[in-house]
This record gives C-alpha cells, structure tokens and sequence, in this order.
C-alpha cells in the first residue's frame, strides 16, 4: 500500500515464491499449472540493488502491457482456451526469459577497514581467543528444530543462518585484524579502542567495562560489534563523547572513559 492505493497485486504462486526466494536465498521461479510465468530474483543482503531497494527479493514478470505495470497493479485479462492459452504461455515464458539477468553473482567483499598496525599482547590474546570461538560456534552443527508447521521451521532454519551468516562476517574481520596487526609488549595502548581492548563507558548510570565482541571472554561486560553502541564505539579515542540510536529508537550519548589493554 502507498497513501492507501494498492501499489501491485501480487497472486497467490507470486507471494509464495517471494517467500521462498526470501528464506532459501536463491532464484526462484513463479510456477502456474507447472509452466513459469515469473520469476522472484534474489539479491545479496550487501548488494547494491538489495541496499537500493531495502529488500533481497525482486519480482520479475513480463510486461504485457502498460496497464500491467500500472500503481493500481494489472487488470485481469481474459482466460484463454486451447491452442491460443499455449500459444500465451509461450509468449509468457519468452518476455521472463527476455527479462531475467543472469544468476546472482556476488562480488568479493571489500576488506575489512583496519586502522591500527599493532596491538598490546593482551589485546591481540582477546581477538585471537575470540576468532577460536566463532571457529568453534560454526563447527557446531545444525540444532534441532522443533516446530508445529513448516513456516515455523523455515522461520527458525533461517534466523540459524542469519547467525551464522554473523559468525562468518566477524571471523572474517577479526582474520584481517591478526593478519594486519602485530603483537607489540611495548604497546600499551589505551589511547584508541581497538578489537581485543577493554573500554570503560560512561553514561547516566555510571561507568561500564564493555568487551566489544561478538562472543566476548569474561573480562567485561558483553557488547555485540553490530549492536548501534558497539558500532559507535571502535576506533574512537578517550574522552570522545560518542551519540548513538538506541533500539528503542531512543538518541543516547556516551563518554569514552579509559580504555584497558
């Protein structure tokens, strides 16, 4: 709905293979009476057409007309019979042929922004700890899933993978950090919060020891490297005052203390 007008109707098969494209992460294609008459084209969460549009999943069908495309969404068209609705069908699966692009093909991801050269010997210890853990977190394998219907399996199947999908996002960065930055026992830090430190935060309730990791030892209070605040935090020095969004859609504000090595 856009102002309260239907933008596009969408069929029952359509709404489906949007559905599955969505869970499964692949192409899939719209099947009336086993013949295809659209396709739903998926898009890598980082692509530049998932980032465009705010969604993965693109739904591509023949244009037929310019009533088709219309925001009041297609107007339905007489049903055909005998060798004139093969004849159709034919002309369908052709336009979706003509339409579709080639299969997704990510490119390489950028790699990781790493703004330090060395880390103190406790420092590169934490990240080097916590790379051992996500290794360990993706070794395990798929939890049993208990559910009472299909979509509540799939549902449960897919935010697995979008935890894993995070495991694999920070092994890769904390790779790049181990490959980038050396040890240094000269190195104290202390000056710029970096993977591995500790950093006291404070706010109105005081000051916080927070280990920014994804799966954090013991040392300090756990904050995800993709919570709004754990993202606001890297690379800022002491004494900055650091604003974020909180989940609650709430602006907050933080000062970097000190930073632990």
């Amino acid at each position: 709905m856009r102002d309260g007008s239907l933008v596009l109707r969408l069929g029952h098969d359509e709404v489906q293979a949007v559905i599955r494209s969505a869970i499964g992460r692949v192409d899939v294609p719209v099947l009336v009476d086993g013949r295809q008459c659209a396709l739903v084209r998926h898009h890598s969460p980082n692509s530049d057409a998932a980032l465009k549009h705010g969604c993965t999943t693109e739904l591509l069908r023949p244009k037929t007309s310019p009533e088709a495309t219309a925001e009041a969404g297609p107007k339905p068209t007489p049903k055909a019979t005998g060798r004139g609705r093969d004849r159709s069908r034919r002309q369908v699966q052709a336009l979706v042929r003509g339409q579709a692009k080639p299969p997704y093909r990510p490119s390489a991801p950028a790699a990781p922004r790493i703004k330090v050269d060395r880390l103190s010997t406790n420092a590169y210890r934490r990240v080097r700890r916590e790379l051992d853990r996500v290794q360990d977190a993706l070794n395990l394998p798929v939890p049993e899933v208990v559910a009472i219907d299909s979509s509540s399996r799939k549902g449960q199947l897919a935010e697995h993978e979008k935890r894993r999908e995070s495991l694999r996002d920070r092994q890769a960065f904390l790779r790049a950090v181990l490959d980038q930055a050396v040890p240094d026992p000269s190195f104290t830090g202390g000056a710029r919060i970096t993977p591995g430190c500790l950093v006291g935060v404070e706010d109105e309730d005081g000051i916080t020891v927070y280990e920014i990791a994804l799966l954090p030892g013991k040392e300090g209070e756990k904050l995800s490297p993709y919570s709004a605040l754990g993202e606001a935090l890297m690379w800022r020095e002491v004494g900055d005052e650091v604003g974020y969004v909180s989940g609650s859609g709430q602006q907050r504000s933080v000062t970097v203390r000190f930073i632990e090595d």
